[in-house]
């Protein structure tokens, strides 16, 4: 399995043979593991559950470890769309359409970059830390749970959370 996660790291996907899953121990640690590795790099966890056969291969997109919960569903409606494009169109248009995915996760990569860079300015800082006390004040309206659930999502480790496949 260390081989494997390894490999993992250096594609950007991990392969396992059918579910990873081991009877003796009743979990999956290899998925686990590479799961929590997708989460602290802030990337979509990606994996192949390969056959026996090698015909009924599966691609397995957990999008939890984004932390946007609010936005799962649109990711996954225009994979979706993409992947049906991607299947209909010539190869030359399917660069464009692998292009638009790329733009689309990429304002989750440029938040993780935008957290830290505040971090490092005190008056920005501070100024978000006041937008936020405001907003919370304006918002006393939303619902308790909602606010419990964003702040799993943002708190919580991702063995907590519950996984969104696509």
């Amino acid at each position: 399995e260390r081989f494997l996660y390894d490999q993992a790291r250096q594609k950007g996907f991990l392969e396992v043979a059918g579910s990873a899953w081991r009877s003796q121990r009743r979990e999956a640690p290899l998925l686990n593991t590479y799961r929590s590795l997708c989460d602290a790099r802030g990337k979509v966890c990606i994996v192949l559950h390969k056959s026996n056969t090698g015909v009924e291969d599966e691609v397995v997109m957990d999008l939890s470890p984004l932390r946007f919960p609010k936005d799962f569903k649109r990711i996954e409606n225009i994979l979706q769309n993409n992947d049906v494009a991607v299947s209909s169109n010539d190869d030359d248009e399917s660069g464009s359409s692998s292009m638009e995915i790329q733009q689309l996760l990429k304002p989750y990569a440029e938040h993780e970059l935008n957290t830290v860079r505040s971090n490092d300015d005190d008056e920005k800082s501070s100024w978000m830390a006041t937008e936020t006390v405001e907003s919370s004040k304006e918002n006393r309206e939303v619902d308790e749970d909602k606010a419990e659930e964003e702040e799993d999502w943002e708190n919580r480790p991702i063995y907590q959370l519950p996984p969104y496949y696509v």
